[in-house]
C-alpha cells in the first residue's frame, strides 16, 4: 500500500465520468483496480478451485477427473488506453488462462505454446470422456487439444479468430455489427477496427 488516497470503486468512477472504458485515470486508481483484480483471482483460487480439488482428492476422485479451468476474457489496465474488458480485442483481453487436468495424470506438466481457441474445449472434453463419434461431434467447431498435450505439434502455426460486437442506434433502429475483429496465427496477430464515428478510439 502506497498510502495514496484512492476510491473504493474505481470502476464506478469510470462509468460515472460517462466516457466509457477508454479514458485516462490517475496512477493510484489504476493500481487500485489491479489490486482488486488480483484479489478476485486469489479469492477464486482459495474459495472455489482449491476447495474443489481438495474435495475431489478427499473422495478419491481426483485421479479420475477431467478438470478444465479457463476464463471468457482477460482484463486491460490501460495498456491501450482502455480499462477492464469489452473495449477492444488486444492480447490483454483475448489471451485467457486455460488449464486442463486429464484423468490419470496423462501429460501432466505439459505446457503448450500454440494458439488455441475456447471452441476447442467441447471436442476435447468429448474425446477424453469417450464420446468422439460423428454422432457427438457433427457440426462442432474446434478440434480436440489432446494431441497438443501429447506433444503432437501441427505442421502449420495454429490459428484463432475473434470479434467484438457493438450496438448503436441509427435512424431510430438498433444496429449490431462487428466493431473489432482479430486473426491470430502463431506469434502474429492482425486487428481490424471498424467503428462508428462516435465510438471510443
Amino acid at each position: 500500500h502506497t498510502g495514496e488516497e484512492t476510491s473504493s470503486d474505481p470502476v464506478g468512477i469510470l462509468r460515472a465520468q460517462g466516457d466509457g472504458l477508454c479514458q485516462p485515470i490517475p496512477d493510484g486508481e489504476r493500481r487500485a483496480m489491479e489490486a482488486l483484480y488480483d484479489g478476485e483471482i486469489q479469492y477464486t483460487d482459495a474459495s472455489l478451485i482449491g476447495p474443489l480439488v481438495a474435495l475431489l482428492r478427499d473422495r478419491g476422485l481426483y485421479d479420475h477427473t477431467l478438470l478444465v479451468i479457463t476464463s471468457d476474457h482477460g482484463e486491460e489496465f490501460g495498456e491501450h488506453g482502455c480499462w477492464l474488458h469489452g473495449a477492444n480485442v488486444h492480447e490483454e483481453t483475448m489471451h485467457v488462462p486455460l488449464v486442463i487436468k486429464l484423468p490419470a495424470g496423462r501429460h501432466g506438466g505439459t505446457r503448450v505454446a500454440e494458439v488455441v481457441e475456447l471452441v476447442d474445449l467441447v471436442p476435447t472434453v468429448l474425446e477424453v470422456v469417450g464420446l468422439e463419434g460423428e454422432r457427438y461431434t457433427e457440426g462442432l467447431a474446434g478440434a480436440s487439444l489432446t494431441p497438443l498435450a501429447a506433444g503432437v505439434r501441427p505442421g502449420e502455426p495454429q490459428e484463432a479468430i475473434g470479434m467484438k460486437l457493438d450496438s448503436w442506434e441509427r435512424g431510430g433502429a438498433p444496429q449490431v455489427g462487428v466493431a473489432d475483429f482479430f486473426y491470430a496465427r502463431g506469434d502474429h496477430k492482425l486487428i481490424l477496427v471498424d467503428r462508428q464515428p462516435d465510438d471510443a478510439p
